[in-house]
């Protein structure tokens, strides 16, 4: 519980208390990067893209040099999106539709938001209707006149696996997986009419209307071309069938462009459904989830290999002409100065500048040849673990354009680094702790080693001690005074399983998995005890200390903050519930960086220690007063009971100054009080 002060308590029956438990408005994000690239729209001269839980506006007027305009953080992963006139609708992964303002596309403005059942497949806009479609759900008409508060109009279960949708004035196609092309009028957005279904043979996927021609990615079943002037008499006028089956259709200018799994894109002429012609294909390796065309670009939504973009003037010679990287499923993280490098699995090592926290930029990378876990730096050197790629070494003094220039292979899997004095020291799964001499980065030599019970996956080293969490075999701790020789001076079997280590003085702090975080106290090598634990919500990955504040990374639960002040009570100061999965954080100051697997780098500001709080009861008031060191504005909340959570109907007053008076307590009443930082201070 808070520590807080209560003086003055005057014997009526009112009783005064203070609240404890979560404080969840004392975390502010800042900033969140991309992630894989899921989804893609064009309006005119910027492409829109969603990348792992950010949208972002990208100016393509040169398609060579496509430029970064906004990034907007999300709830969720973006799915989808889709744009009209100003008004971009964007589909966040457990967190329903959302509604924004791009007609500033350098400060794009978030309007609403909207709860639905199931997960967004796909979005359409027409005037002031979106259409939406939810997986193994149906067909969503939803208002969006005042987008600042979306509302349904109505729902359409349908038969199949609802995919895309594609509107034409009172029209509406959706791609119903295995039921086919499912059609609706719409004139009456109350009660949608059903007009009928066209089985195709494969597994409709994605749709296009063009003119009185539904075009539709139909799977194994290739490209199908259906007259749907008569709804209830549709017929099908042509098909291709294509060589991989087709997820999804785009059309410009007469001209549609299929994605075909794992293959590329394929183009054709459809100027006559009735007789469809390729025109050219686009052959690509890459993982496509989305695609977009204005004029003669293409945009590819590419996964973790962003966006690329594709020049189709000559639709039988197509060529990519510019691209936008993102970064893949990060792990590992350290900041040095002005930049976080990020260990990020397959894309190897990003460099990010965080010049400006709230606007970080990807800057330079290098593709690892394995799954990068964990990095750590030493003057312009990198030291990457890379899964069983082992040890890589990588010059970082140009930061757009690192290079490597060693090696070491490991005999486990390098999980884990860290980097003292021209040693690295390696956490390599099985096969424990390695020590390897990296003064010469071109030829790495090992010079010990010391195997291990568990699965060591993180390291951290204080002075001649070296902490390896080994998994389940909990914590040890190493004598390496003599690299040549390190052995194991003491071991704590911590009871869930040690995934990171992070020293400071005589403590060691360990990510436990399940069972949280760990104070352990080394002071004694030899008999290390644990002195405190704190219970996680999800899995604990990763921690950092500043002071006596502890960041722990925790998984789907975001980035935990804890006062340590008292290992035997550790108290939650707040917490900010980042998208994706946290695997760890290192902290500068009141600023958190966070490595969040697929959904990027969060920048998380920690609004600091909560005030607190002196109270005076009187028989007609409660006065309460506190510390205005954090904020200049704070918003004051009364609870019925200390583990009631927040929230606009126990919130009392937002005031300017550090005192509040509450003339609304009555006696007999028990009362909590919590006061909080206003978010974004």
């Amino acid at each position: 519980m808070l520590r807080f002060t209560a003086i003055s308590i005057i014997p009526i029956l009112l009783s005064v208390r203070i609240a404890s438990g979560q404080i969840t408005e004392n975390c502010t994000l800042l900033a969140q990067t991309e992630g894989p690239c899921y989804s893609t729209a064009i309006d005119q001269s910027t492409t829109i893209i969603g990348a792992g839980a950010v949208v972002s506006i990208l100016d393509i007027g040169n398609p060579a040099q496509p430029q970064v305009l906004s990034s907007l953080p999300q709830p969720g992963y973006v799915t989808s999106v889709a744009v009209r006139d100003s008004l971009l609708c964007v589909a966040a992964d457990g967190a329903g539709l959302q509604l924004i303002d791009i007609s500033e596309h350098t400060s794009p403005l978030q309007l609403g938001s909207l709860a639905l059942s199931g997960n967004i497949s796909s979005i359409t806009i027409n005037a002031d209707m979106a259409h939406v479609t939810v997986t193994y759900g149906g067909l969503y008409l939803i208002d969006i006149t005042d987008p600042t508060a979306p509302a349904v109009l109505s729902f359409y279960h349908t038969p199949g696996n609802a995919g895309d949708v594609a509107a034409r004035d009172t029209i509406v196609c959706v791609a119903d997986g295995d039921a086919g092309l499912r059609l609706f009028n719409v004139s009456n957005p109350f009660h949608p009419q059903d007009l009928g279904g066209y089985s195709t043979p494969g597994t409709a996927r994605g749709v296009v209307i063009e003119h009185n021609t539904a075009l539709v990615a139909d799977g194994s079943g290739g490209l199908r071309a259906i007259d749907i002037t008569d709804p209830e008499n549709m017929q099908e006028l042509d098909f291709v069938a294509t060589p991989a089956p087709a997820n999804e259709v785009a059309v410009n200018d007469g001209v549609a462009y299929v994605w075909l799994q794992g293959s590329g894109c394929s183009m054709y002429e459809i100027s006559e459904p009735d007789d469809l012609q390729e025109l050219g294909v686009y052959a690509t390796p890459l993982n496509i989830n989305d695609l977009a065309v204005s004029g003669s670009v293409l945009a590819l939504a590419a996964d973790d290999d962003g966006l690329r973009l594709i020049d189709v003037s000559n639709p039988a010679a197509p060529e990519e002409i510019g691209f936008h990287e993102v970064s893949g499923n990060n792990y590992g993280l350290i900041r040095v100065d002005n930049i976080v490098y990020l260990a990020s699995g397959d894309d190897g090592l990003h460099l990010v500048d965080i010049s400006d926290p709230a606007l970080p930029q990807t800057v330079g990378s290098l593709d690892t040849p394995g799954y990068a876990k964990s990095v750590a730096v030493s003057g312009n050197i990198a030291c990457v673990a890379d899964g069983v790629e082992g040890l890589r070494i990588i010059d970082i003094s140009d930061s757009y354009a690192p290079v490597e220039t060693g090696s070491l292979p490991t005999p486990g899997l390098a999980q884990g680094v860290a980097v003292v004095d021209g040693l690295a020291y390696v956490a390599s799964g099985h096969n424990g702790l390695r020590i390897i001499d990296i003064s010469d980065p071109a030829t790495p030599v090992e010079l010990g080693n010391c195997d291990t019970p568990g699965m060591a996956y993180g390291v951290a080293v204080n002075d001649s001690i070296a902490a390896l969490a080994d998994f389940n075999s909990g914590l040890h701790l190493f004598d390496i005074s003599d690299p040549e020789n390190p052995f194991i001076l003491g071991t704590w079997d911590t009871d869930g399983s040690a995934k990171f280590v992070t020293l400071r003085d005589t403590l060691a702090y360990v990510a436990d998995f399940h069972n949280g975080l760990c104070l352990i106290d080394i002071g004694d090598p030899e008999e290390p005890v644990q002195i405190g634990r704190f219970p996680t919500i999800s899995s604990s990955r990763g921690v950092d200390v500043n002071e006596t504040i502890v960041y722990m990374a925790d998984a789907e639960a975001g980035l935990r903050v804890l006062d340590c002040s008292y290992p035997d009570e550790i108290v939650e100061l707040g917490y900010c519930d980042t998208p994706g999965m946290s695997y760890s954080t290192v902290v500068d100051g009141p600023l958190a960086y966070v490595a969040n697997g697929y959904a990027g780098l969060s920048v998380v500001r920690f609004n600091g220690v909560p005030p607190q709080i002196v109270i005076t009861a009187f028989v007609t008031h409660v006065q309460l007063s506190w510390d205005p060191e954090v904020a200049t504005s704070w918003n004051v909340y009364r609870l019925s009971d200390p583990y009631e959570v927040i929230s606009a109907e126990n919130l009392l007053a937002t005031v300017n100054s550090s005192s509040y008076s509450d003339y609304d307590a009555y006696e007999s009443q028990q009362a909590w009080y919590r006061v909080t930082a206003v978010a974004g201070e």
